[in-house]
C-alpha cells in the first residue's frame, strides 16, 4: 500500500480510520508498558515523536501575584491607621 493510499484510506474510509485507531492506542499501550520494564532513550524518543508526549508543560499565568511580606505590609498599615 502507497503512502497516498493510506492517507486516503485514513480519512476517508471510517472503518479502516478506526482499526488505525485501535492499532495506535495499542501501539502507545504497549511501548509504555515495555518502557517501564527498562529505562530506554528510545522509548522516550519514540513517544515524543510519535504520540505527542514532551518532557515539560508550559504554564501561563495571568493576573497579580502578592508575596506574604506585601500582605502583611498591608495589615501593619491598616492596624495602624
Amino acid at each position: 500500500m502507497s503512502r497516498e493510499t493510506y492517507y486516503e484510506y485514513k480519512n476517508n474510509r471510517k472503518e479502516f480510520s478506526d482499526a488505525i485507531s485501535k492499532i495506535e492506542q495499542e501501539l502507545e499501550n504497549v511501548t509504555i508498558q515495555k518502557g517501564m520494564e527498562r529505562s530506554n532513550s528510545f522509548v522516550q524518543f519514540y513517544m515524543k515523536n510519535k504520540f505527542n508526549y514532551t518532557d515539560k508543560t508550559e504554564l501561563e499565568h495571568s493576573g497579580k501575584i502578592e508575596t506574604i511580606q506585601v500582605k502583611i505590609d498591608k495589615m501593619i498599615e491598616e492596624l495602624e491607621e
